[in-house]
């Protein structure tokens, strides 16, 4: 679900990387950290993608956020792209991360109204 499906209504990026770290397994601390292990990577990765895909951030907007520079964040968003393409293990969670986020906003939504 598009998060600009209800006008008004955004979820924060705090809140995409507590779901990718639930949907990983990983603390959220760790997401941020300069580690390769996959499913931190993984995460983090995935969180980059859906902000560019799905929120309309450019690179540069994102990398501001992030203790990353805007070359590895277009590297983390091709990669996922990769990743959805190829990898059907990477496939499930990241359709489960979306799922997640697509529940998260209509529940907040609807504490919201």
């Amino acid at each position: 679900m598009n998060p600009y499906a209800f006008p008004g209504f955004l979820l924060l990026p705090r809140e995409i990387e507590n779901v990718a770290a639930s949907v990983w397994n990983v603390p959220v601390e760790s997401l941020y950290q300069k580690t390769r292990q996959r499913e931190v990577a993984e995460a983090r990765y995935s969180v980059f993608h859906y902000r560019k895909t799905k929120m309309n951030e450019q690179e540069p907007d994102i990398a501001k956020t992030v203790p990353f520079d805007r070359t590895t964040v277009i590297h983390a968003i091709k990669a996922v792209e990769h990743l959805l393409e190829f990898d059907r293990p990477f496939q499930r969670k990241y359709r489960l991360f979306q799922d997640a986020l697509a529940n998260d906003l209509v529940s907040s939504y609807k504490v919201h109204r």
